[in-house]
């Protein structure tokens, strides 16, 4: 999927692949201010949204920006924030060592064997 570098694109690809899965969005808070910038962000907003809480943005923040997009569908998890940071990781994708301890072990042994090939 490195091919892929819009979501929207990943999405489509996905759909092609695993035509009987229901996929769903999953992104933090602090996306939904700036997600209509977001590349054919409309294609987006036909699955489901999995939204995950930040700091900076609050519930009823959120739910104006859900309204706004009129996506009056989506689920808001209440979890503990982690210090995890998917740009980060994104940023760091050379270098495993430095994200090593912000993903799976699966996912880093799998990253460990593909860069061995």
């Amino acid at each position: 999927y490195n091919e892929l570098p819009y979501t929207y694109m990943i999405f489509e690809k996905l759909k092609e692949e695993y035509p009987d899965v229901v996929f769903s969005l999953i992104l933090g808070a602090d996306n939904l201010p700036r997600f209509s910038e977001w590349r054919n962000y409309e294609e987006l907003l036909a699955y489901s949204f999995i939204v995950l809480p930040r700091d900076e943005i609050d519930e009823e923040e959120i739910g104006r920006i859900m309204k706004d997009m009129n996506k009056d569908s989506y689920t808001l998890l209440k979890l503990d924030p982690i210090d995890i940071s998917s740009t980060y990781i994104r940023e760091h994708l050379g270098d495993y060592e430095a994200i090593r301890d912000m993903i799976d072990q699966s996912v880093y042994d799998y990253l460990i064997k593909m860069e061995r090939k």
